[in-house]
């Protein structure tokens, strides 16, 4: 239960009687102020609209050229942003345009609006993922689309199957507002379409007030005039009454019903389950996969080191067969060695014997005695005659 007590200060009261909470609003005010704000605006609709001249006008700004330089119409839709800072008594305003040239301009326009449903959900899913980030910046650049102007032809036949289709798919994105430009005459024109905006890049004084008009050969229409068209009007609703609306239905609708839908992708079918049965289930499940991963990387390493342990067996038994080999190779020299040292000393003692014998045979036929030689030597002395 909220009681409302409301406090009334008296005559005398200073300073000090105050709590302080009715100054809450001057702290948003400054914040807001030093902050600023953020906003997207987007455009959509065929070229040679005034989608340009419509937002230069919106924004008493030149965001755009007011004669871009001609290039070719790109064969697909091409996505295209802007960001500026608008200041406006010391309120910023950080406004980002995007443009979609190429929208409706092929032969075939078959699902042309994809690109750009694509475009608002990535911006959805861009905000998404700073979100459920664990360390979240403590303000999170508000990138979200959070008006979209679509741009109707003016070609009195109503709408076509492109604006149907376009408006249909994009309903649940965003806030959509179609616009159609109608610098007429034409009074069942003006009775069937009562809303009609006008938008010029031309700007003239008229009396001590400079405005935007645009002439026709029938007159002269001022942009921000209500008697001749509803631009102001329109200007005021987006503008000064509901852009902070924009802002929070974007917020509080538009990304709460993507963001439901991404969480609830890969929980179909657990909703109306209770969230601690899902808790165990998701943990059961977790754990499921861990074993799996676990015994997965078990066998692989199994395999791995049975791989291993059968090739270092295999090169012990290498080792072992060449050992064997080396051993006879070694055993068999070494008895080819033993023999021929068996084999030489029986020739040294063969060889020792021989020359014993013949060294005294030779003497004795060639050497005569010494007793004979004297005698002999002392005959021829005296038996010289």
């Amino acid at each position: 239960m909220v009681v409302d007590i409301h406090r009334e200060p008296s005559q005398a009261s200073t300073k000090s009687e105050f709590m302080g909470f009715a100054n809450f609003p001057n702290q948003v005010f400054r914040r807001c102020i030093k902050n600023g704000f953020h906003f997207t605006l987007m455009t959509v609709g065929q070229s040679g609209l005034g989608k340009s001249t419509f937002i230069n006008s919106l924004f008493l700004a030149e965001v755009y050229d007011a004669k871009p330089h001609q290039m070719p119409i790109p064969s697909t839709v091409k996505i295209e942003s802007k960001t500026v800072c608008l200041v406006e008594n010391d309120v910023k305003l950080y406004m980002t345009f995007v443009d979609t040239p190429g929208f409706g301009d092929a032969v075939d326009n078959s699902n042309c609006w994809e690109p750009i449903i694509n475009f608002v959900d990535q911006r959805f899913a861009d905000y998404l993922a700073e979100e459920t980030k664990i360390e979240r910046p403590e303000n999170i650049a508000d990138n979200r689309v959070h008006l979209c102007f679509y741009f109707i032809a003016p070609t009195g036949h109503g709408l076509k199957e492109l604006d149907i289709e376009f408006m249909k798919a994009l309903q649940d994105q965003g806030t959509l507002v179609g616009l159609k430009n109608a610098p007429t005459k034409c009074e069942d024109n003006r009775k069937r379409i009562p809303f009609a905006v006008v938008g010029s890049n031309k700007v003239v004084d008229i009396g001590t007030k400079r405005t935007r008009i645009r002439e026709y050969p029938w007159g002269t229409v001022e942009v921000e005039n209500l008697a001749h068209n509803d631009f102001l009007a329109l200007r005021d609703m987006v503008i000064r009454s509901n852009l902070v609306d924009l802002i929070n239905v974007t917020r509080d609708i538009h990304y709460e019903n993507f963001r439901y839908k991404q969480m609830c992708k890969g929980a179909k079918g657990n909703l109306e389950r209770d969230p601690f049965t899902q808790l165990e289930e998701e943990r059961r499940t977790v754990e499921k996969e861990a074993a799996e991963v676990r015994r997965t990387k078990e066998k692989i390493f199994a395999e791995k080191v049975a791989d291993r342990e059968h090739k270092l067996a295999e090169r012990g038994r290498a080792l072992d067969e060449q050992e064997k080999e080396n051993r006879r190779i070694l055993n068999e020299k070494h008895g080819m060695l033993q023999k021929s040292l068996e084999e030489l000393s029986e020739m040294r003692r063969a060889a020792g014997l021989n020359d014993s014998g013949s060294s005294i045979g030779h003497m004795g036929r060639n050497s005569p005695p010494d007793g004979k030689k004297k005698k002999s030597s002392t005959l021829n002395i005296f038996n010289r005659n």
